[in-house]
């Protein structure tokens, strides 16, 4: 599954902490946040690519 954002990518760690939120972002701030949290308690290969035009995170459930 890949879920993609229009905002510019920030560093991969302090993007997904609560409440982090880019420039502009219309948000909470949670989203990233909260897959991240799920994809740790699964065991599931959560990656986060980014451009200065778009954040894409990915992983796969089997």
């Amino acid at each position: 599954m890949r879920i993609r954002n229009t905002a510019p990518a920030g560093d991969p760690d302090t993007i997904m902490r609560p409440f982090a939120k880019g420039e502009g972002s219309a948000g909470f701030g949670l989203g990233l946040a909260i897959v991240h949290r799920l994809c740790d308690r699964f065991a599931i290969d959560l990656r986060i690519e980014g451009t200065q035009h778009a954040t894409v995170a990915s992983f796969s459930v089997q």
